[in-house]
C-alpha cells in the first residue's frame, strides 16, 4: 500500500501529464448521434457542441457545460440522471464526457481518465466523498488533495470570499472599537498591540478581524425619492488575538494589510466553511434587481469582474443563482414630438452570485457581450 504522501504524488502527478491531453476530437469511431431535442424536455445544445469531451487541466465546470448547452446553467439537467456522475463537481482532466440519449433523455456520461480514478480513490479511503468545502480560518486552510476542476474561476473570488464582506445597517456602529495604542503611535501594524472598547467579555472567541467602514450601499428609488441604505462595505485591515480582557480589552495584531488606526472597528473571527464548487442554476422566483458597485479598484465592469447586487437573503437569492444582465435603455428624445424616450432593454451578460448577504451580494460576470454599467438590471433568465 502506498503512503498517503506517495498517493498524493501520484495524483499530482497525473494531473501534471494531463495537461497533454486532447481537449476535443472527431473520432467517428467514439461520436454518438444526438437526436433533436423534444421540445421543453431537455436543453438547448451548443449548435456547435461535440458529442464528447476530455476535459484539460484548465477548464471550469462553466466552460465544460457551454461546450455542450446555449445555457451553461442547466448542466444540473444532464447529468440529474446519470448514476455515472455521482457527484458533477468531482470532474478531472483526462474524464470523458459523452452525449447521449437515454429512453428519450439527453444525459452527459462520464468516462472516468486515469487522474480522476485515482483521485476517486484516494478521496474514498482518506478523506471521504465530500471535497466539494473549503475550510477558512484566520491560521488554517483545509484544501481539497483532488484536482477536480471548479465552477468558475476561484482565483478571481478567492478575496471576496475570505475576506471582504457587507454590514447591515447599523451593524459596524454597534461593533467594537481600537481605542488607542499602548505607545501612543497613530498607527498599528502586525505585532502590535492595540486596545479595544467593546470586547463582548462573554464571548469564547479569541480571534478578531479588524475593519474599516467603506462605501455605503444603497437601492434607488424608481420613483425619484430617496435611495434606501442596504448595507455598508467592510474594508479588511487585518487580525488579531485577545491577550487581555476588560473594558478596555488588549489586542495583538497578528497580521496587517493596512495600518490599524483608532476607530476601525472589530469583529469576532468566526471560522466558515465556503462551497468551493458552486452549483450554477436559475431561481425558482421571480426578482429584479440592478448592479449597484463593481469591485477590484476597476471602472468598466466585464467578464469576470465581481459586483455588488441589491439582492439578498430575503429577495430568496441563493449561492449559484445565475441572472441575467439587460443593459439599462437610455434616453431619447423623440425627433418629431421632442417627447424623451427610454430605449428598451438589451440583454448584455450573465452572471452567478456567489455570495450572499441579508440584502445585498457578490456575484461574478461570467459573460459579457455588451457594455454593463452600473445600475443595469437583472433577471433570471426566461424559461
Amino acid at each position: 500500500m502506498l503512503s498517503i504522501v506517495g498517493r498524493i504524488g501520484i495524483l499530482l502527478g497525473i494531473a501534471f501529464l494531463s495537461t497533454v491531453l486532447v481537449a476535443e476530437t472527431s473520432d467517428p469511431s467514439l461520436r454518438e448521434q444526438v437526436p433533436a431535442l423534444a421540445p421543453k424536455s431537455n436543453p438547448a445544445l451548443n449548435p456547435r457542441h461535440p458529442e464528447y469531451y476530455v476535459v484539460v487541466p484548465r477548464d471550469t465546470l462553466w466552460d465544460v457545460a457551454a461546450r455542450f448547452l446555449v445555457h451553461p446553467w442547466r448542466w444540473k439537467d444532464l447529468w440529474r440522471n446519470n448514476p455515472s456522475i455521482k457527484n458533477p463537481h468531482l470532474i478531472y482532466p483526462g474524464d470523458k464526457i459523452i452525449l447521449r440519449r437515454v429512453k428519450g433523455e439527453l444525459i452527459a456520461d462520464l468516462v472516468r481518465g486515469p487522474g480522476g480514478r485515482e483521485a476517486i480513490t484516494i478521496q474514498e479511503e482518506l478523506l471521504g466523498s465530500d471535497l466539494s468545502t473549503v475550510h477558512l480560518s484566520p491560521k488554517i486552510r483545509v484544501l481539497p488533495l483532488n484536482q477536480a476542476i471548479p465552477t468558475i474561476p476561484l482565483g478571481t473570488i478567492q478575496p471576496f470570499l475570505s475576506q471582504t464582506r457587507i454590514t447591515a445597517v447599523g451593524e459596524m456602529e454597534a461593533a467594537a472599537y481600537v481605542v488607542g495604542q499602548a505607545d501612543r503611535r497613530l498607527a498599528a501594524a502586525a505585532g502590535d498591540a492595540v486596545y479595544v472598547r467593546g470586547i463582548n467579555t462573554d464571548n469564547d472567541t479569541t480571534r478578531y478581524t479588524l475593519y474599516r467602514p467603506g462605501r455605503p450601499y444603497h437601492r434607488q428609488d424608481p420613483k425619484g425619492g430617496e435611495p434606501e441604505l442596504l448595507g455598508i462595505e467592510a474594508i479588511p485591515i487585518g487580525e488579531g488575538e485577545i491577550e487581555r480582557t476588560g473594558e478596555l480589552a488588549t489586542l495583538r495584531i497578528t497580521r496587517s494589510v493596512r495600518e490599524v488606526l483608532a476607530g476601525d472597528r472589530v469583529f469576532p473571527e468566526n471560522d466558515q466553511i465556503f462551497n468551493q464548487n458552486f452549483m450554477p442554476r436559475a431561481p425558482e422566483v421571480p426578482m429584479e434587481g440592478h448592479i449597484i458597485d463593481v469591485l477590484g479598484g476597476v471602472s468598466r465592469i466585464g467578464q469576470l469582474q465581481t459586483v455588488v447586487l441589491d439582492l439578498g437573503h430575503e429577495s430568496s437569492l441563493e449561492i449559484g443563482h445565475v441572472l441575467v444582465i439587460y443593459q439599462s435603455g437610455d434616453q431619447v428624445i423623440d425627433p418629431l414630438t421632442k417627447e424623451v424616450l427610454i430605449l428598451p432593454q438589451e440583454q448584455a451578460g450573465l452572471l452567478m452570485v456567489f455570495r450572499v448577504f441579508n440584502r445585498l451580494s457578490y456575484a461574478l460576470v461570467l459573460e459579457a457581450q455588451k457594455e454593463i454599467r452600473l445600475q443595469d438590471t437583472v433577471r433570471p433568465p426566461e424559461p
